[in-house]
């Protein structure tokens, strides 16, 4: 983090009625230089605290949404609907070209208006969202010219693998040739469509399919950094989703090979997803290393995701392998204890609700397996109950000196860095959220609405 941040933080603390021996020794345990304290505490005792603002360059931000942008966003949602719903109800009852005019008019019009509003400065969301949603209807309009004019005669993964090809195509030109780097959500989604589709017409294994997505996200992700490396704003939204793909598909692309051969037990299994707890946790400090090297704060945003990620994914697959075997509780709970116990040198947030949420489920599978059916069990719950009263005290306790005490973690880039989390970094991880969230939404529609406007 450059000096800016660390003013900025300094002074924050300063506002807050920290003394200056403890902002220095917080800032050390993260790794700072004396020479960098020592300048940014001067700067920081010298000038007043700047105002901070934050945007994010992203089509779908909703920091930026008022009553036009809301406006324009329901209606673009209602042009897309009509369209589906027209065609659903009206599908059989018409002939192809007024099939192909349903379809390629809201586009036509759609792109109209986006060219009208294009040299009004003043209007230029209202610019995008309307281009956009046009070129969101293309693919389908593509495909089904193709399909009612007999181009394409059957309705199959060739057709649904060319107007999905169209699409990226078209963004591809939006983002790249035309400048619109806030449609690069738009653009990996229309990729790993036709992706899907490729691989689905040419018959591919499903085994096959999942690591030939993995290894494209792994790319989409290098062609991020290197985005980023160009100061390219789209270079975020390609580096977080290439990430989060590949640590989503890697874990089941590795359990799938071993099991289509061996056949690996539910336990093999919770142990086999637990190793990418500390993986992500490893992956955490290298974005942290790339952060600190190319400034970027969206590599500090998915070192925050993934280390946010890692104790559930250690902690959990033992507790769902506890209830066959009761082992793996045991190993569930002793992982709790240790989350908890990290959370109060590791600013990971996500340490003390999965290990408090581990320890509850741990303690009731245990107490009810061997007290259940005696007298005892209503017992062993009210003295559970309060033996968790007790614990939600400890936990806050542990809150409390997790925010007063270094983040030790830091020296290892795991963990908040204090001078961003002033700052107002801690937006970006729910950014990164929003995200795959909408994009997990585009996808499902995009997948979906050729059901609606082909019959598939």
């Amino acid at each position: 983090m450059n000096t800016s941040e660390l003013v900025s933080w300094i002074q924050s603390q300063l506002k807050e009625g920290k003394n200056i021996p403890s902002i220095t020794a917080e800032l050390k345990a993260a790794s700072h230089t004396d020479q960098q304290i020592d300048t940014a505490l001067r700067a920081a005792l010298s000038t007043p605290a700047p105002v901070q603002s934050e945007r994010t360059n992203s089509l779908f931000n909703p920091h930026r949404l008022d009553a036009t942008k809301t406006f324009v966003l329901i209606g673009s949602i209602l042009v897309v609907l009509a369209v589906g719903i027209v065609l659903v109800s009206q599908w059989n009852a018409v002939s192809a070209f007024t099939r192909v005019v349903f379809v390629t008019f809201p586009m036509l019009a759609m792109f109209a208006v986006s060219g009208y509003l294009a040299k009004k400065p003043q209007f230029a969301d209202v610019h995008e969202a309307t281009l956009a949603t046009g070129a969101l209807i293309f693919p389908f309009a593509f495909g089904t010219t193709l399909y009612q004019f007999e181009i394409i005669p059957e309705l199959d993964f060739l057709l649904f693998t060319v107007s999905s090809f169209a699409g990226y195509v078209l963004f591809i030109i939006l983002e790249f040739l035309a400048h619109k780097h806030r449609f690069s959500l738009l653009t990996l989604l229309s990729f790993y469509t036709f992706l899907i589709a490729l691989l689905a017409y040419l018959e591919v294994e499903p085994l096959a399919i999942i690591w030939t997505i993995f290894f494209a996200s792994l790319a989409i992700a290098l062609f991020g950094l290197t985005l980023l490396k160009q100061k390219l704003s789209n270079g975020s939204a390609y580096t977080i989703v290439g990430v989060f793909a590949s640590a989503l598909l890697l874990p089941s692309a590795i359990l799938s090979s071993l099991n289509k051969d061996l056949s690996l037990p539910l336990e093999a299994n919770a142990v086999i997803l637990s190793i990418f707890g500390p993986l992500y946790l490893m992956g955490a400090s290298l974005f942290q290393a790339l952060h600190l090297r190319l400034g970027h704060k969206a590599l500090y945003n998915l070192k925050r995701a993934l280390e946010e990620i890692a104790p559930l994914v250690l902690i959990s697959p033992h507790i769902l392998a506890g209830f066959e075997n009761i082992t793996y509780m045991l190993i569930a709970i002793i992982l709790s204890f240790i989350a908890l116990f990290a959370s109060m040198s590791v600013r990971i947030k996500s340490l003390i609700p999965v290990g408090a949420l581990g320890l509850i489920i741990g303690i009731l599978t245990i107490t009810g397996k061997y007290f259940v059916d005696s007298l005892g069990w209503p017992i062993v719950i009210f003295l559970s109950g309060f033996a968790f009263i007790g614990l939600g005290y400890w936990i806050r306790t542990l809150a409390k000196q997790n925010q007063s005490r270094p983040n030790i973690g830091m020296r290892y880039g795991l963990g908040e860095d204090p001078a961003l989390v002033a700052q107002g970094a801690h937006k970006g991880l729910g950014c990164v959220t929003v995200v795959i969230i909408l994009f997990l939404l585009f996808a499902g529609a995009q997948f979906f609405l050729p059901i609606f406007f082909w019959g598939f």
